[in-house]
Formats: structure tokens, C-alpha cells, sequence
């Protein structure tokens, strides 16, 4: 009704410490694994969905599978982000898969992961995109690529002929502090790099603020974090590259305020936008 397509995202083959616990088989040391708060676990954890066995993948075509009959999305988000390799460089079935299939190292085993649930994801019609590590090993064929860790890799990544979102931590993450990120640096980001060819420059889709919804859960307290830089990100997002001055956007999202309170709409008093008395503009 909105024109939005909702594109729903299943981690691999890291931060899947949720399915190693009930699945503990599909892991390279068969586990135990236990679910923790977050802020009160080890973070990105070492344990990975194995690469060598064949359970893994009829587990994640099966999941797919149901992803495909709930979200009629063209794209379906495949993770591929801060998975380390340690496990795999000991698993004696991930050791023997990289021998089978020719491959280098862990790096290239994860392009060949990525890659086989690619070719299924295609198989049924849709397409993967993935965070920039899906880089690492070489880049399956028709992926895209959401580029968090700065623009570097959404830029190779479109220089390659693939489609990119770019999302980079610098200016798009919007679990940030508004000291780190306010709306005018939300509002400056540029996410066609100006290197980029103009047939290249193509594959650059738009960009995309994240916010983690790990951070904060409570209406009021999600709102603060995402307005009012929302509104630079969209300003940027659906305009020419001469979006105009500052100034002038800053005088919109003043006059746009009382429409975020009439809506219920608690945002952050962010000073970028309305400073404070004897604060520089």
C-alpha cells in the first residue's frame, strides 16, 4: 500500500548462535551452546554454522524456503558479516570441503557458501544481498551488497558490476550517539562515490540508516534514536546530488517538528538541527 517491500534477513553463517542451540548438530564441535543477553556475552561469538556438512544447508534451504512463502520481497538478506574462521580451520569436515571443492582457505569457503545458497536463493526466483564480507573470497555472481564497514567495499563492489546499498557505519548506524552522528552528518553522506564511472556509478541502489533493534525496544526511546536524522537520510536518499544548502534543510526540519509531535513522535533535541541558545550553527 506504501510502496515499501520489506526485505527480511537470515544471518549466515555467523550470528547464528540462536540456531546452534537448538540445533547444536549443524556446528563444527557439536556444542553446547546457550542464548545470552546481549551486553552480557562474548559479542561476536566463534561458533558458525560448519561449512562441511550436508545438514547445514538442507537446514538453511529449508528456512529459506518458509522465508520465501511469508516475504515476496526480490531480495532476500543473507547475512555473511563478522563470521570468524576459527572453527572451520579446525573442522576436520570444512577442512576436507576445501579440499574437495579446490578452494584456497576459510576465505574462499565462505564465498563458496555464500554462493551455494545463492544459486537455491536464485533457483526460486529471488536474489541474495549481503554485507560487505561477502567480498572476502571472491563475490558470488548476481549477489548484491550492503557496505556497513565504509564505502570501500560497496565501491569495489559496484566497480564489479554488483549492486550496492551503501550503509556505512560513518553516517547510516542509528544505535550511534547523536554526538557521533547528528542529522546534518546523516544529511551530508553521499553514497555515490565520486570515483565511480557513470555506468558503474548505476549499480549504487541508495543507501540505508540501520538501527538495532538490541539497543533500544521502547517506542518512545527507538523514536529519540531515529529522529530527526531519519529525515536527513531520507532528504538524501530521494534527491539529486544537489540537494541544496544546509540551511535550508535545517529550516524544513524545523517546520516539520511539530508534525513529528502531532504523530506522537518523540524525537531527540538534536542541536545540529536546533541549537541551543549561543551554540553555533
Amino acid at each position: 500500500a506504501r510502496n515499501i517491500e520489506i526485505v527480511p534477513e537470515i544471518e549466515m553463517p555467523g550470528h547464528s548462535l540462536a540456531a546452534l542451540s537448538c540445533y547444536p548438530k549443524l556446528s563444527c564441535t557439536g556444542g553446547p551452546f546457550s542464548i545470552f543477553p546481549f551486553f552480557k556475552g562474548p559479542g561476536i561469538t566463534r561458533d558458525i554454522l560448519c561449512a562441511g556438512k550436508e545438514e547445514t544447508f538442507a537446514f538453511l534451504e529449508k528456512v529459506l524456503g518458509e522465508v520465501f512463502e511469508i516475504f515476496p520481497s526480490k531480495y532476500i538478506h543473507i547475512g555473511g558479516d563478522e563470521a570468524p574462521k576459527a572453527r572451520w580451520k579446525t573442522c576436520p569436515k570444512c577442512q576436507k570441503r576445501i579440499q574437495d571443492e579446490g578452494l584456497q582457505d576459510e576465505e574462499e569457503l565462505q564465498s563458496w557458501f555464500i554462493e551455494r545458497v545463492g544459486r537455491f536463493v536464485e533457483s526460486r526466483g529471488k536474489r541474495i544481498i549481503g554485507w560487505d564480507e561477502i567480498l572476502q573470497g571472491g563475490l558470488p555472481a548476481g549477489a548484491a551488497v550492503m557496505s556497513w564497514r565504509g564505502v570501500e567495499g560497496g565501491t569495489a563492489a559496484a566497480s564489479a558490476g554488483h549492486d550496492v546499498v551503501m550503509s556505512p557505519t560513518s553516517h547510516c548506524y542509528f544505535d550511534y550517539t547523536y554526538e557521533r552522528i547528528d542529522t546534518r552528518r546523516a544529511w551530508s553522506f553521499e553514497p555515490v562515490p565520486r570515483e565511480l564511472q557513470p555506468a558503474r556509478a548505476r549499480h549504487i541502489l541508495g543507501l540505508q540508516a540501520n538501527f538495532w533493534s538490541h539497543i533500544n525496544r521502547e517506542p518512545e526511546e527507538v523514536d529519540a534514536q531515529v529522529f530527526p536524522r531519519l529525515l536527513g537520510i531520507a532528504q538524501r536518499g530521494w534527491s539529486p546530488k544537489s540537494t541544496g544548502a544546509w540551511e535550508g534543510f535545517r529550516r524544513r526540519v524545523q517546520a516539520h517538528l511539530p508534525h513529528l509531535e502531532a504523530m506522537g513522535i518523540r524525537y531527540y533535541s538534536d542541536e545540529s538541527v536546533v541549537p541551543t541558545a549561543g551554540g553555533e550553527e
